[in-house]
């Protein structure tokens, strides 16, 4: 009887008695791949990697450059990290920058390089053919605004009162303070409020100044136009406006018969001071502007009003207290705002009570929108006060102007151990978050030319998941005093409780949420109260974020808006990876990332902001070894407690089921088989238990050849995934770490050698390797006898000039699949002409010296059954 038997991949289950015929128990040194077993030949040799340098990276800054990034190898555990670059044609490592310790992970968005450590991710620019060092923060001016508090008059105008019952009404307004009739006040309002309405609109806001309280604050603008590192709200207030009569025309009896009013507004200038020189150093390409924006006036002012009575005082109980030039004000006016010099020579003077809002304090507490104002080049900002130049008409259109958006969490210092770029965004996981400590003092209040100088910090309570934390401000030197706390910010939500300490006194403010922004407040109309001590500061403000996923935006990894954070799940983010092509029928790219939790995969969906949503998990699958995350064409792998997965879509299955096994098989019950090998100075491994070789493996994506290569540092062999046909083998190996650089699959050997696995390399020898069946049954329990076996397959059996055949057969044969006896072999591809003792299960061992061309498809063999209840 003839019969043709096909080689299939290295296989480990299910059991002997059970596996096809042609599943093979060794398979070194070769793949299946188009139906035959191809030799494995060797990869390309790059470069050697410097001694006592380990490469983590290969940076793409542009289209045609390669950097190598190494990092010197530390002499101390906890020593920082000096890293270099290297290129393809220079191998002596440059200077980079030095990152402390610990060094989780390099990664790259164009042309930026960040390291994440320990203590936050540093930015390494290349420019100029050299990388340029940003370091951990963007950095940001601390500015202080001011007001120079200047007043602006109207011309005289009149009021003629020629009714005699008029007449005698007025009289009592002036002398007695009492309230103006209907029929006064309508006449009486139109000519006064449409005059100071006037000298608002042409002296104040026409004018590019201010009279009414409102918020100003600025933040830096990047190079794609997004705006961080804002600012706090400082809350300004320049002088309001006054209404008042500067003489009183009478009739004989003394009764007003013309009245000369005056009106008088706050004109103020905005101003704005650097605390020491900003120098952008090497951040000039990030940054291009300080931009400051302010908010619409708060008006305390009515508009709508109306005028009810003459005061004695313009001063009003339902001002925001303040001292002169520093919350210098009662916004509808100071006591001791003056009139105008031409008046002073006139003793009755009155003033007007003019109409204002009770409760403008809750539009100052609820104020949330800011526009632009002006845009300041770091090199135009200076230590000296300078007024901010607003063009005419300006303002009149501020609410047109561009809207300013709302912080969140920028100060903070995000330190995240994984990242994972995609689409030219940079997304960073398992994150803790070190708490900001604090606005500086002299960016946080109006300038104040008033008070004592001294010391200014503060303290700010934040409550946190775990404890609460205390973090502490920078100290500034300001003229301050207790009168002027009146408003307070702090960017985060969870803020709860603030000290300011003034020189030797300590004031404590509550603090509460903000409806608008992100970030709580204090907001005064009376005093507040104070303290002896401070609170104690926490040494390490930080909290863990486990489970969210921070996207930067496009091109841009120094900024993480708030729109782009993902919470995934409640247990801890491992990892992040993505599959591109479609992950079911019309849906392309549904879900773009897979997000590798202790609770399983989550897939993250696109949103139509082009966001991420994290919808839900996938699979409950855990991966045991973030390390082992590969990225195909279509599809992800990861190692799990089942074995090695290959998620797609919404499907994950475990590919390697065919070679899970807890004793996988030997040579030693091959007799001779062994000695042989070694005569032969071929080396096969011991193979270890495939859940031992699977707990810290990793896997090289070889897109060329369409293979996975799974390594494990500690082996000399490694798994071959055979992409094409689904198949497995082994292969020698002496990888110690792979380096991402896809379509590249590279890797660093033991010695230190950069090799190139999806190129092969110079083959001057044939690629030596073995293959060993798995029990051949043919006919299952009956006894037989072969008596050929011929390989088939691709091979110059007839080229004299080698030494060695290209395939060497030796044949095995056993009744119980545990006692295996030596049948015969050859030196060539026919092993015929023998004949002997019966055996149930056959294996055929070949020994093969193949060039790059050859390979082997399977064998025929010709054999007879043995009936043991049939004569002879």
């Amino acid at each position: 009887m003839i019969k043709d038997i096909k080689y299939n991949g290295y296989t480990a289950t299910p059991s002997d008695y059970e596996c096809p015929d042609g599943d093979l128990a060794g398979a070194y040194n070769l793949v299946p791949e188009d139906g035959a077993l191809h030799p494995i030949l060797p990869p390309q040799e790059k470069f050697a990697i410097p001694d006592g340098y380990k490469l983590l990276f290969i940076h793409h800054p542009t289209a045609n450059v390669n950097n190598y990034i190494l990092y010197e190898i530390p002499e101390d555990e906890g020593d920082p990290y000096v890293l270099y670059w290297i290129t393809d044609n220079n191998h002596s490592p440059q200077e980079i920058g030095t990152v402390p310790s610990p060094l989780y992970q390099l990664n790259a968005v164009g042309n930026t390089l960040l390291a994440l450590t320990g203590s936050g991710i540093f930015y390494f620019l290349w420019k100029n053919n050299s990388y340029v060092v940003l370091g951990n923060k963007i950095p940001s001016p601390v500015l202080s605004f001011s007001l120079t508090n200047d007043i602006e008059y109207s011309d005289q105008y009149y009021y003629v009162i020629s009714d005699s019952a008029a007449q005698r009404r007025w009289k009592d307004y002036v002398e007695n303070h009492t309230e103006f009739s209907v029929e006064d006040k309508l006449e009486y309002n139109n000519a006064l409020l449409g005059q100071l309405n006037k000298l608002m609109a042409e002296k104040v806001t026409a004018a590019g100044r201010f009279n009414m309280p409102f918020f100003v604050r600025y933040a830096v603008r990047l190079y794609d136009g997004s705006l961080t590192m804002h600012s706090a709200p400082v809350l300004m207030l320049p002088y309001g406006m006054r209404a008042y009569q500067f003489e009183i025309f009478t009739d004989g009896d003394h009764n007003p018969m013309q009245i000369g009013m005056r009106f008088m507004t706050g004109a103020s200038k905005l101003q704005v001071a650097a605390l020491g020189a900003f120098n952008l150093d090497n951040w000039s390409d990030i940054i291009t502007s300080i931009d400051v924006f302010i908010s619409s006036p708060i008006y305390t002012y009515n508009q709508s009003g109306e005028v009810k009575r003459y005061i004695s005082s313009f001063y009003s109980t339902k001002a925001i207290t303040g001292t002169a030039n520093n919350y210098t004000v009662n916004p509808l006016g100071i006591a001791s705002m003056p009139v105008h010099s031409d008046d002073n020579q006139f003793s009755s003077i009155l003033n007007v009570d003019i109409p204002q809002f009770d409760n403008y304090n809750h539009a100052i507490e609820d104020c949330q929108n800011f526009y632009l104002l002006h845009a300041f080049k770091p090199n135009e900002l200076t230590t000296a006060r300078t007024d901010i130049e607003i063009n005419n008409e300006y303002l009149q259109s501020l609410v047109a102007r561009e809207v300013m958006t709302d912080d969140y969490q920028s100060h903070d210092t995000i330190i995240p151990n994984y990242s994972f770029g995609f689409n030219n965004r940079i997304n960073i996981a398992n994150i803790t978050r070190r708490y900001f400590k604090g606005f500086n003092p002299f960016s946080a209040f109006c300038f104040s030319n008033n008070g004592s100088t001294g010391s200014v910090e503060i303290y700010v309570e934040i409550k946190s998941d775990a404890a609460n934390v205390i973090v502490k401000s920078d100290a500034a030197a300001l003229n301050y005093t207790a009168a002027g706390i009146v408003y307070f910010f702090y960017p985060d939500t969870n803020a709860r409780k603030a000290w300011i300490k003034i020189g030797a006194t300590t004031y404590v403010v509550d603090l509460k949420p903000h409806v608008g922004l992100n970030g709580a407040y204090f907001f005064k109309l009376s005093g507040v109260s104070d303290t002896d001590s401070t609170p104690v500061v926490t040494t390490n403000p930080t909290v863990h974020l486990s489970n969210k996923v921070y996207t930067s935006e496009v091109n841009n990894p120094f900024f993480f808006p708030l729109g782009m954070i993902n919470t995934v799940g409640t247990g801890e983010i491992m990892g992040i990876c993505t599959a591109a092509k479609p992950l079911s029928q019309g849906q392309f790219g549904q879900f773009p990332l897979y997000c590798f939790t202790t609770e399983g995969v989550w897939a993250l969906e696109t949103s139509s902001t082009g966001s991420y949503i994290a919808r839900q998990p996938i699979t409950r699958d855990v991966c045991n070894n973030p390390d082992s995350i590969t990225q195909l064409d279509d599809c992800v792998l990861f190692t799990s407690d089942r074995g090695i997965m290959l998620l797609s879509g919404s499907t994950c299955q475990c590919i390697s089921d065919d070679i899970n096994t807890e004793s996988p098989a030997t040579l030693d019950n091959l007799p001779g088989l062994q000695q042989l090998l070694t005569s032969e100075q071929l080396s096969v491994p011991e193979l270890l238990p495939f859940s031992q070789f699977l707990n810290g493996c990793r896997m090289i994506y070889d897109y060329t050849h369409q293979r996975i290569i799974v390594y494990n540092s500690g082996s000399n062999y490694a798994y071959v995934y055979s992409l094409k046909d689904h198949k497995w083998s082994t292969m020698p190996t002496s990888i110690d770490y792979g380096i991402n650089s896809y379509p590249e699959a590279l890797a660093v050997t033991d010695d230190g050698m950069l090799i190139d696995l999806s190129k092969d390399g110079n083959v001057t020898t044939g690629v030596k390797g073995i293959i060993i069946t798995r029990p051949i049954k043919l006919e299952p329990d009956i006894l037989k006898t072969w008596d050929t076996v011929i390989q088939r397959g691709y091979f110059h059996h007839l080229d004299t000039s080698r030494s060695v055949k290209p395939i060497r057969t030796i044949l095995y044969g056993s009744r119980d699949l545990f006692h295996w006896f030596l049948i015969g072999s050859s030196t060539d591809h026919y092993l015929r002409g023998f004949r002997g003792t019966p055996f149930k299960f056959f294996r055929i061992v070949l020994l093969v010296d193949f060039r790059p061309d050859e390979s082997v498809y399977g064998c025929t063999i010709q054999y007879n059954l043995r009936y043991t209840n049939r004569p002879r």
